[in-house]
């Protein structure tokens, strides 16, 4: 992985592509920001429907907050940055059930993002933690705190009407 992580290094720094901004500190000082609170309640109500089990007469309930940074573009570079935080509510400890996915009640704070980007000419990679949306793999918003990818991920448009992308998954991070 190191090997392979050193020669996309390599590609981004020896690729020619946009030029940005003027200077790193005009590229940091000018990026985006964004931020998100989510508060997720889920009942379920006394049936005896079989799809229904798992959420059959329980309750939960979080909060969470996430803030993320981009920077702005460098020579075709970029860096993100993201942390989220959830607390879990306890409402199912109220009322003595046992909550059926542990992902909907957590309590945890921790780095959802951190990647480094190059973008040149109709193609991109992007190299780190990150959220990945595609046909077979993607980040639910169901959750109060959303999963992450240590993630190698490359995207081109060079085709008409056509977006190809392809990743290398490291880790899944929930």
């Amino acid at each position: 992985m190191k090997q392979f992580m050193t020669a996309v290094a390599l590609i981004m720094v020896l690729a020619t592509g946009a030029f940005g901004a003027d200077n790193l500190s005009d590229a940091l000082t000018k990026g985006t920001y964004k931020g998100q609170a989510t508060f997720l309640y889920l009942t379920g109500s006394d049936t005896d429907v079989a799809a229904a089990r798992g959420s059959d007469d329980k309750d939960t309930g979080s909060v969470s907050v996430n803030a993320e940074y981009l920077t702005g573009d460098f020579y075709g570079f970029r860096l993100g940055a993201g942390v989220q935080a959830g607390y879990d509510l306890g409402f199912h400890d109220e009322d003595g059930s046992i909550e059926d996915d542990s992902r909907n009640s957590v309590t945890a704070v921790g780095i959802h993002q951190a990647f480094v980007s190059y973008d040149f000419e109709s193609a991109s990679v992007k190299v780190g933690r990150q959220f990945i949306k595609s046909p077979l793999l993607m980040n639910s918003t169901a959750f109060p705190l959303r999963d992450s990818f240590d993630a190698v991920q490359f995207e081109t448009d060079v085709f008409p009407k056509t977006v190809i992308k392809a990743y290398y998954i490291n880790r899944w991070n929930k």
